[in-house]
């Protein structure tokens, strides 16, 4: 059997940045039916023997646009629907209450996070169960068929983990942007993925290129140690074109950023911290990074599908923060003296690109 599994396209409740579970349920965007018909196009020439989808008005729509290309009626399906946070019902904050509800069951009643249940509402374990039952029923059902399933982004990051893709600790952590094809093929009892969030359907966001080149062009003063601030005007110039974005601390090792031994040698943070911008482009959040630390090969080019190559090889996520002041107070927080010969070395270095550079 063969899976494409396709996430909603844009709602107006993603528009609105609103976190929408079961409860919040609205139709698409212009802008989301529009990319229903963009992957209804990329799939017009696959032999499809049914369409699968959540019964919630955003995948139904989808569903339906994609069904009218391959003159398929829809098969609607409760399993489908995105996790249910129960009373837990905040338009803004849903997933921040839901990660505060868990935090407070898991400490008072010691249960596994997987057991915990929003108030009236799912646990991790629950979602899982459900979205389990529906896939091996149709593998029952559609042996040697392709099939289109319409969902969630939440419910398609649990499918990930059900056919082995990610670990359940990673699962949540992959993108699912507006429209985004998963392909899956179940062979001799092994799911094989093809292909994961794939929206190369959709077109570039060229007003986000042109935010992007317009701050990356400009002529910019800053010192080593300033050089986040060039991020700073990246984050207030999407702000400003009321783009949803974020700023993202990220950590890294200065021994993984290829830097010569002899700077090395000198005294230097074992792990230190790097600012850069995330921003909210065909349903998911992209990193996007303008510094040039190091001036790795390709740091500075971005083209809306994916996230920039940043300017540092970064090893964890330390903080994120929506707070337009955030990038002064991280600033203000980096103690640089007891490092400052090591810093003013490290802003002469400028590292030749190699062969592995130009075939990546």
């Amino acid at each position: 059997m063969k899976i494409y599994l396709i996430r909603h396209g844009e709602s107006i409740g993603n528009e609105l940045g609103i976190s929408q579970g079961q409860k919040n349920d609205f139709s698409l965007t212009e802008k989301g039916r529009d990319q229903a018909k963009r992957i209804a196009e990329k799939l017009a020439s696959e032999k499809i023997d049914a369409i699968y989808s959540s019964d919630l008005k955003r995948a139904k729509e989808t569903a339906e646009i994609i069904g009218k290309s391959h003159n398929t009626l829809i098969i609607l399906d409760k399993r489908l629907r995105e996790r249910d946070f129960g009373d837990l019902n905040d338009k803004k904050n849903l997933l921040k209450n839901w990660k505060i509800h868990v935090r407070k069951i898991v400490e008072e009643e010691g249960l596994d996070p997987e057991e915990v249940k929003a108030p009236n509402g799912e646990s991790d374990k629950d979602h899982w169960n459900r979205l389990q039952d529906f896939f091996n029923e149709k593998l029952k059902q559609h042996p040697n068929h392709t099939i289109v399933v319409v969902s969630h982004a939440g419910s398609n990051k649990v499918f990930l983990g059900i056919v082995g893709h990610f670990s359940k600790e990673k699962m949540y952590k992959t993108y699912q942007g507006n429209t985004g094809l998963n392909e899956f093929e179940y062979k001799d009892g092994v799911w094989m993925i093809k292909q994961v969030n794939n929206i190369d359907h959709l077109e570039k966001d060229s007003e986000a290129l042109k935010i992007f080149n317009k701050v990356k062009n400009k002529k910019h003063n800053f010192s080593f140690n300033e050089r986040w601030k060039i991020n700073k005007e990246l984050f207030e110039e999407f702000k400003k074109e009321g783009y949803r974005i974020k700023y993202t601390v990220v950590s890294f090792k200065w021994e993984d950023q290829k830097i010569p031994l002899e700077i090395l040698k000198l005294n230097h943070p074992h792990i230190d911290k790097h600012l850069i911008v995330s921003v909210k482009s065909h349903g998911i959040y992209q990193k996007l990074d303008l510094s040039n630390y190091t001036n790795l090969e390709g740091t500075g080019e971005w083209d809306s599908y994916k996230d920039c190559k940043l300017s540092i090889i970064p090893e964890g996520l330390l903080d994120e923060s929506q707070e337009e002041d955030f990038a002064d107070s991280y600033g203000a927080s980096l103690s640089i003296k007891e490092f400052e010969e090591f810093y003013k070395e490290v802003s002469k270095f400028r590292r030749k690109p190699t062969f592995e550079d130009k075939t990546e």
